[in-house]
C-alpha cells in the first residue's frame, strides 16, 4: 500500500517482463490506483521509431519497447509530468515521442501528421529547419518546457568554479580499484533485478 512507487525504465523494455509490467500499471492506471505519474530523465523516453509502435495495445511493437511500453501506461494516467536536467531532442520524432509520454496534445497527433507539419520529408533544409523552429517555438510559448536553474533552486548553492589542470595519462599509474570497476557493474545488473522489481510492485 505504498503511496509511491519508484522503477526503473528497463523495467518496460526487457524481454520476459515488460508485456507483464506494462499491462499490470496500465490496469492499474485505468482503475484509478495510479493518477500521478513523475518520468525523471524523461529523455529515456525519446527514442523509437512512432509508426512501429503496436497501436491495437497488443504490445507487439516491433522495436523501443521501453518508450512504446511508458507511453501506453501514461496515456492513463491523468497527470503526467517529465523531468530533465539534460532535455534531449535531436529530431522532431524524439520531441514527439517525450510529448506522447507526457500526453500533450501535440503528442496525440498521429505520427504522419505530426511529420509532416514538423518534420517534412520532402521539403527542403531551410524548410525543415523552419518547421523544427515553428515546433521549438510552440513549445517554449506554451510552457511545456519550464526551465529552472540551480541558482533557483537553491540559493544557497556557491558560485561555480573551475580548476583546469594539466595531467599527463601516459604517466599515471592505473589504481587497482579501476580494473575492477567492470565486473563489479556487470554484478550489480544481474537479472534477478528485474524480478525482485517485479514482485515489488505487485505487492505494492
Amino acid at each position: 500500500n505504498s503511496p509511491y512507487r519508484v522503477l526503473s525504465y528497463n523495467l518496460f523494455g526487457t524481454p520476459g517482463t515488460r508485456e507483464d509490467a506494462t499491462r499490470l500499471l496500465s490496469d492499474q492506471a485505468k482503475n484509478g490506483v495510479i493518477k500521478i505519474m513523475v518520468l525523471d530523465e524523461v529523455h529515456n523516453v525519446k527514442n523509437g521509431d512512432p509508426s512501429k509502435r503496436d497501436d491495437s495495445g497488443g504490445l507487439k511493437h516491433k522495436d523501443s519497447h521501453q518508450t512504446f511500453n511508458i507511453q501506453e501506461i501514461a496515456k492513463h494516467v491523468p497527470f503526467v509530468w517529465g523531468a530533465s536536467a539534460t532535455i534531449i531532442g535531436n529530431t522532431p520524432v524524439d520531441i514527439y515521442n517525450q510529448l506522447k509520454a507526457v500526453n500533450h496534445p501535440l503528442g496525440r497527433m498521429p505520427f504522419q501528421e505530426f511529420r509532416l507539419r514538423f518534420d517534412p520529408r520532402s521539403g527542403s533544409i531551410d524548410e525543415r529547419l523552419m518547421s523544427a523552429d515553428e515546433l521549438k517555438e510552440r513549445l517554449i510559448h506554451s510552457g511545456v518546457y519550464l526551465q529552472r536553474s540551480k541558482e533557483q533552486i537553491r540559493p544557497d548553492m556557491p558560485p561555480l568554479r573551475i580548476d583546469s589542470r594539466i595531467v599527463d595519462l601516459d604517466a599515471a599509474p592505473m589504481p587497482a580499484s579501476a580494473t575492477q570497476q567492470r565486473p563489479a557493474i556487470a554484478s550489480a545488473k544481474a537479472p534477478h533485478t528485474v524480478a525482485m522489481m517485479m514482485e515489488f510492485f505487485r505487492r505494492g
